[in-house]
């Protein structure tokens, strides 16, 4: 059974039709892009690339909450061996210095404590081993301990 070149024709229209639906005019020297498909600006594929960053930091920068308990006990301990005044303990915050850029390295590189002191503004950092051995402690800021460095 044939088809007339008429049917043919109507049909290839109507194919035409739905394939021109699907798409729509950018305006741009009449180029035409599907319309599930809308070409990203300047401004949105910035805006895109600026939240995965931000995403990115905030999670660098907020420590596990297995970090938080991770060497706690060494801490506590290793701040009751420095000449501290009681009391003087304002915030502590535990963060996991993590690999980030190399995947066959350690997952891990290692633990600090932030220590933010009431007597002082700046910090006690508590630089220990990812198994919590203490490695140096030293302050920052104009916070001074006897027997410790400040950078």
């Amino acid at each position: 059974m044939s088809r007339s070149p008429q049917t043919c024709r109507d049909r290839d229209q109507q194919e035409l039709t739905k394939i021109k639906a699907a798409y729509r005019r950018t305006g741009e020297n009449d180029t035409m892009v599907p319309s599930i498909q809308r070409p990203l600006s300047a401004k949105s594929a910035l805006s895109r690339a600026l939240f995965g960053v931000s995403l990115l930091a905030s999670l660098l920068i907020l420590p596990p909450a297995e970090a938080a308990e991770r060497c706690s006990e060494e801490v506590a301990e290793h701040l009751e061996e420095l000449p501290l005044a009681e009391g003087d303990v304002k915030s502590l915050r535990i963060i996991e210095r993590t690999n980030i850029s190399d995947d066959f390295g350690p997952e891990i590189f290692g633990v600090d404590a932030w220590v933010r002191l009431n007597s002082c503004s700046g910090y006690l950092v508590i630089n220990m081993t990812k198994g919590c051995f203490v490695r140096q402690t030293y302050t920052r800021g104009d916070c001074r301990v006897e027997g410790l460095r400040n950078y």
